[in-house]
């Protein structure tokens, strides 16, 4: 009998749990209105280097309401209704992991104000910029200065350019293997976050990575990469390896092998950026 009770105790919750969720009235009478996510925008300061980016997603809510994080473009429905603070934040991957996906913590969130109206459709393209506190402690962007050893400049007018001139390392014929460092260290100091940013497109097979200057046994190998003809921008947390290691001074580098290709081939690298904040 207890147990009969009990069932029917349960089943009811159940049932009233329902009835209040359907009486519940939804914005607009339950017609949603749409949002269209287009590719953002990013804009960065002379001292910031170029502003290009590879943001996976876009992480919005609007007004305390957790909306989700979305791959753009694409357009969605969205339960709003009225005049809306919607708040967009761009999405990486983090450490080059596309499992991994997280708000980039150096880029300020994008705050604005929308009608939404039922039926219709509200197009966001957000503007990010970098926060106010980031310094960019290294920039190579190689249009004037190369860094990078084994590598040459491109012209300017080269088609494989992601914006102005870039580092190319060239594996010749003869040649399987390659490793391009940075000439002068980068002194890093510990106590904030340190992310590295970069872009690159290669031909070739390769990883990358960072090294203490002062203790060469210290190296991370920070990931690998397989052919790829498009320029990605890939993102990096450095901030434990520099609380371990300590303050000082470090190298970059990125090794190239050769895949199934004859005659030359190449790995392009642009917008060589470290962050701290």
């Amino acid at each position: 009998m207890k147990n009969y009770l009990l069932r029917n105790f349960y089943l009811l919750s159940i049932l009233g749990l329902f009835f209040v969720l359907a009486c519940k009235k939804l914005p607009n009478e339950g017609i949603p209105s749409y949002i269209k996510l287009v590719r953002p925008i990013l804009e960065t300061s002379p001292e910031q280097g170029a502003a290009v980016h590879s943001f996976s997603d876009i992480w919005i809510e609007s007004e305390g309401n957790n909306l989700g994080a979305y791959e753009y473009p694409l357009t969605f429905a969205a339960y709003l209704a009225g005049s809306k603070k919607t708040i967009c934040n761009p999405g990486i991957w983090h450490n080059g992991n596309g499992q991994d996906r997280r708000i980039h913590p150096a880029i300020e969130v994008f705050d604005t104000t929308y009608n939404f109206i039922q039926k219709d459709t509200v197009e966001i393209q957000p503007i990010f910029r970098y926060k106010e506190n980031v310094d960019f402690i290294y920039v190579e962007d190689f249009e004037a200065t190369n860094n990078f050893s084994n590598t040459v400049r491109t012209e300017l007018t080269s088609p494989e350019n992601q914006t102005g001139k870039a580092a190319t390392i060239i594996l010749s014929a003869s040649e399987n293997k390659k490793t391009a460092q940075t000439i002068s260290p980068i002194p890093i100091s510990v106590g904030q976050r340190v992310y590295l940013e970069f872009s690159f497109k290669s031909e070739n097979y390769g990883g990358f990575g960072f090294r203490s200057v002062s203790d060469q046994d210290v190296i991370l190998r920070l990931g690998t990469f397989s052919p790829f003809s498009k320029w990605t921008t890939v993102y990096y947390n450095l901030t434990n390896f520099v609380n371990v290691t300590k303050e000082g001074t470090y190298e970059f580098y990125m090794e190239t092998e050769r895949g199934d290709l004859t005659g030359d081939s190449k790995t392009y690298i642009d917008n060589f950026k470290i962050l701290q904040f």
